[in-house]
């Protein structure tokens, strides 16, 4: 901690993304990928089908990676995105 900024490192992962490295040792992800279909995300615990609710009525970040000219792609959800939602839901917030 620099006076009251916390400081933090970026560190490439294996696979390319940007990951940040917290001051207690952790690392977390700038964005992660929809859990497969049936499972459940590793970092929230939330499902598939209500991560995708979420991204539909715009309540988290997201992106789609296509390569040009292709119809399909890669769902990516920010995870900064996601831990807001999340932290200021309320019980029994849908």
């Amino acid at each position: 901690m620099v006076g009251n900024v916390m400081q933090h490192a970026a560190m490439p992962s294996d696979d390319g993304a940007q990951n940040v490295v917290q001051p207690n040792g952790q690392v977390r992800p700038e964005w992660i990928r929809l859990p497969k279909e049936g499972g459940t995300c590793p970092h929230s615990g939330l499902t598939r089908s209500y991560l995708a609710n979420l991204l539909r009525n715009r309540l988290v970040k997201s992106k789609v990676l296509r390569r040009p000219g292709a119809i399909r792609g890669v769902r990516l959800v920010s995870y900064d995105s996601l831990m807001a939602y999340i932290g200021n839901a309320t019980e029994g917030q849908d």
